[in-house]
């Protein structure tokens, strides 16, 4: 289907006029037919009981519809291909500048709420604001804490599910485990490192890394054929390493206060065997 209607490019009031004196000037009337071969201006009626030729409107590579008529029409072709282009990518833009902004606006919302969350809280927030910016069936979330085993502490639509499809792909994880950089895989198929009869399709998965260190790693996935992007990738590790600093400035808060602790008690033993010694 065309990404250009040309309905609606038509239904301009300022290009309607501009139409509507051109043909005019030219003497000839417009006929305009979307992709299928329906009127959108005019009507093929206009021009006699023999069809005239159709032109088509080529839109970078793609034909949007046609006009009917000489080479008046073939230059109106023309102009048309060229209108269209410049709408597309007006509504390309504002589209893009659009998804930006609520990219944008989800970050600061993580960023924002990421300190008051507790660990379990801060990988499901993730995992739901991953899930509503990049396209997937499932989600999953691992730790793995260096001279710990890797587990499971996240995973949508359940942990069972996920902890088979992690098995699958687990030589991919350790290669984004070990470089510390995410992967895309659209094709697992064909990934000689996926094992056993597959259940997923497609996937993307970033690190879990703050301060150089992978504590972890987050995995988005679908069962049915699907092109994820560089640009969400890139996406996703911005979210992952928002959430890896939250939870690596938990734990160095949670190390700085048992070294308090542990300090405060060794303090108050060697103050107790020093007054013990003085009193004898």
């Amino acid at each position: 289907m065309s990404r250009i209607k040309l309905k609606r490019l038509l239904s301009q009031r300022r290009l309607a006029v501009l139409l509507e004196e051109l043909s005019g000037r030219l003497g000839s009337p417009l006929c305009v037919l979307d992709v299928l071969g329906r009127p959108v201006l005019g009507a093929p009626g206009v021009h006699g009981p023999t069809l005239p030729a159709r032109h088509a409107i080529d839109v970078e590579g793609e034909v949007a519809g046609y006009t009917l008529g000489d080479d008046n029409a073939d230059v109106l072709a023309r102009l048309l291909a060229v209108l269209a282009v410049l709408d597309l990518e007006k509504r390309t833009l504002a589209h893009d500048t659009l998804c930006r902004y609520n990219e944008l606006t989800l970050l600061y919302d993580m960023a924002a709420r990421g300190p008051a969350l507790q660990e379990e809280e801060a990988l499901a927030e993730l995992l739901r604001v991953a899930q509503g910016v990049i396209p997937c069936d499932h989600a999953g979330v691992q730790r793995c804490w260096p001279g710990e085993p890797a587990c499971m502490v996240q995973g949508l639509p359940d942990v069972s599910f996920l902890t088979t499809v992690f098995a699958e792909v687990a030589r991919i994880h350790e290669a984004v485990r070990r470089s510390g950089r995410g992967e895309i895989v659209n094709e697992l198929a064909a990934d000689s490192r996926a094992a056993g009869v597959l259940s997923v399709h497609s996937m993307l998965c970033a690190p879990l890394r703050c301060a150089g260190e992978v504590f972890g790693l987050v995995h988005l996935g679908s069962r049915t054929p699907r092109l994820y992007t560089t640009e969400q990738l890139a996406l996703l590790s911005t979210l992952s390493f928002q959430v890896a600093a939250v939870l690596e400035n938990r734990r160095l808060r949670q190390q700085q206060q048992k070294s308090r602790q542990a300090l405060l008690t060794l303090a108050r033993t060697l103050e107790h065997a020093l007054d013990e010694e003085v009193a004898s």
